[in-house]
């Protein structure tokens, strides 16, 4: 097992736009779902940030969702003013991105002021010197499809769930369930406040010591609430700031082909994408970084996120996941 590290760079610019302030995303839910209960659907408008949108089309995706507290979510696709977007439903909020937005208008292209000013290369693999703690889940069946638990860091700087569902993982979810493993769940439970894991050091003693430390923590949270973990359960621990410990401008961490990854909030729009995708098979060699960086490109200069893995990625990892499922 190695370790992997997704370096940072320079003026990442994003290729979609959340939009609206946070506070009116609970009046704009109440309002999605009464459209929705007075069978409004396929087509309606809904007020959002102050301004009346048309909203066309409207696909819930099948894919499972989960926010803190088990609250139930949804993704939707659809068309909001004529153009498409994603539409994420979780607990009592509501959060709309614009999936075709151009980089110089995205407001979260940029999570960090804390860019460095020179990139000096990619050196983002190493191994692991001391051995590995026994994997509680190495004994137990496959399953049904695949479980990834995000665990935001108490100091991640991230208190608007939704949003964070729609800027990283809503369109990771359709790629995942349309094109990599079509038919099977993918499910994404989001948690916070989680003592021993949420407020975890990661910044003391090793990488690879920290990254046990997800599984290990976030395997006894998932049995204790009845999660069901097992071979397709991964863990991330999604912090604000990279530690130290994870090497020379790196803005995430994983062992490649385990169960745990980290990554920071200071990093490109598909960090969770590419660390997740260390987990279950994908691999640098596979990524493009031109006319934008794919999800496992582990190198990215002045260039947008993809969102989306190169097709020899997409393979690497359906051939990963299916002895499992």
């Amino acid at each position: 097992m190695r370790l992997r590290h997704l370096p940072l760079a320079l003026a990442l610019a994003a290729g979609c736009l959340a939009i609206g302030p946070a506070a009116n995303a609970s009046s704009s839910a109440a309002a999605f779902d009464a459209a929705l209960a007075a069978g409004h659907a396929p087509a309606f408008a809904l007020e959002y940030d102050g301004v009346m949108h048309r909203i066309a089309g409207l696909d819930q995706l099948e894919v499972e969702l989960e926010g803190p507290d088990g609250q139930p979510g949804a993704i939707y696709a659809a068309q909001v003013d004529g153009r498409p977007a994603t539409i994420v439903r979780l607990g009592d909020r509501l959060d709309i991105a614009y999936d075709d937005e151009k980089p110089s208008a995205a407001g979260r292209a940029k999570r960090s002021g804390e860019w460095i000013p020179d990139y000096a290369g990619l050196d983002d693999v190493a191994g692991m010197d001391d051995e590995n703690p026994p994997d509680p889940e190495a004994d137990q069946p496959g399953g049904d499809g695949l479980n990834v638990w995000i665990f935001l860091h108490d100091n991640a700087n991230e208190p608007d769930n939704e949003r964070f569902v729609n800027w990283y993982t809503a369109w990771w979810l359709k790629e995942m369930k349309n094109d990599v493993i079509p038919g099977k769940p993918v499910r994404v439970f989001l948690k916070t406040r989680v003592p021993g894991l949420t407020d975890l050091d990661y910044h003391a003693g090793t990488q690879v010591d920290r990254l046990h430390d997800v599984h290990l923590r976030g395997f006894e949270y998932v049995d204790g609430v009845g999660g069901h973990p097992g071979p397709l359960t991964r863990y991330m621990l999604f912090v604000d700031k990279p530690a130290g410990n994870w090497g020379s401008n790196a803005v995430g961490v994983a062992l490649d082909r385990g169960k745990s990854a980290m990554a920071s909030r200071t990093g490109p729009r598909h960090i969770v994408a590419h660390e997740l995708g260390h987990t279950i098979g994908g691999v640098h060699e596979h990524a493009q970084t031109f006319p934008c960086a794919s999800s496992m490109a582990g190198y990215v200069l002045a260039t947008i996120s993809c969102r989306w893995y190169t097709s020899a990625n997409q393979r690497n990892i359906r051939e990963f996941l299916t002895p499992l499922l």
